[in-house]
């Protein structure tokens, strides 16, 4: 969607048709070297077999050969749907939508569902509920009636776009469109925190309180959480594996400190598939942890 890799889908389109049209017009099921409509097709083929083979070592591409490597054509709709939001976009708009591809996730209703449910089962029946990284608002969406009609919820968004988004369906409750790292909290304040908070390998030092930690983005996103849920509240965040695998352990050791991990999941690569099969938007290999602390104890953050 953003970048040049769609123009470059586009190119071999356009590639293969160039080619295609050129033997369908000759009447042949070939083409030569010494043909127009060689080289796109050429140029298809290296592309579709990883870029290793040589210009002159070819006589000619079979339509069988050519057919098999034909560029994915839902590009085209990808194209259209492109245009379509860079249209509606102020320029200023569109770089803080590429921008946001960074660090937004996908988080599928299956698992939101189950981290609620969780919450019920651990006694959490309604309260305060802080979600930083909020998006589009998948998590007060699939909220339980039930817990919803007795909670107060808290969303911030960076995203000027997303926010603007959530603040739409979600207009009584309380949404700021907002840094995380520039958020105003209460410490010890809410009941529970919920959510897929971005991750990044990114040192945090724009936050005077959390910056002699440098922590990366996802364990800012956790110290800053638990220090704003009460003792006795939960955090239950989707996050990456590094969050307990990476050998700097600086970020579990603050938040071990502060809480007791209740339980963790690893989830498979196939968790939120359905985002690698809708858009190409974002694309990640990662085996995700869905994490559950909760804050044990009033800290002194002197």
């Amino acid at each position: 969607m953003f970048g040049d890799k769609l123009d470059k889908q586009l190119e071999a389109l356009a590639q293969y048709d160039q080619a295609m049209g050129y033997m369908e017009r000759s009447g042949r099921d070939y083409l030569s070297n010494r043909d127009a409509g060689f080289y796109p097709a050429f140029m298809v083929i290296n592309a579709k077999e990883g870029g290793g083979l040589q210009y002159y070592s070819i006589d000619r591409i079979t339509k069988e050969r050519l057919t098999k490597a034909k560029p994915d054509a839902a590009a085209r709709k990808w194209a259209e749907l492109r245009d379509r939001i860079k249209a509606a976009l102020t320029p200023e708009e569109w770089k803080e939508a590429s921008r946001s591809t960074q660090y937004a996730h996908y988080t599928s209703k299956q698992v939101v569902k189950a981290m609620w449910d969780t919450m019920g089962r651990m006694g959490f029946k309604g309260g305060s509920i802080l979600e930083p990284g909020a998006g589009i608002g998948v998590f007060p969406g699939i909220m339980p009636s039930s817990m919803a009609n007795s909670s107060i919820y808290t969303g911030i968004e960076f995203d000027s776009i997303t926010g603007g988004i959530l603040k739409q369906l979600f207009p009584d409750e309380r949404i700021r469109v907002e840094s995380f790292i520039d958020s105003q909290l209460p410490k010890n304040f809410y009941d529970v925190a919920a959510g897929n908070p971005p991750f990044n390998n990114t040192a945090i030092l724009a936050d005077p309180a959390y910056k002699k930690y440098a922590f990366a983005l996802h364990d800012y996103f956790f110290a800053k959480t638990i220090d704003s849920v009460k003792p006795g509240g939960l955090v239950m965040f989707v996050t990456s594996r590094y969050t307990m695998d990476k050998l700097n352990d600086k970020a579990r050791a603050y938040l071990s400190e502060r809480a007791d991990l209740v339980g963790a999941i690893r989830l498979p690569q196939t968790a939120f598939t359905l985002l690698v099969t809708l858009t190409p938007l974002l694309r990640y290999s990662v085996t995700y942890l869905l994490t559950l602390l909760t804050h044990t104890h009033t800290y002194s953050y002197s």
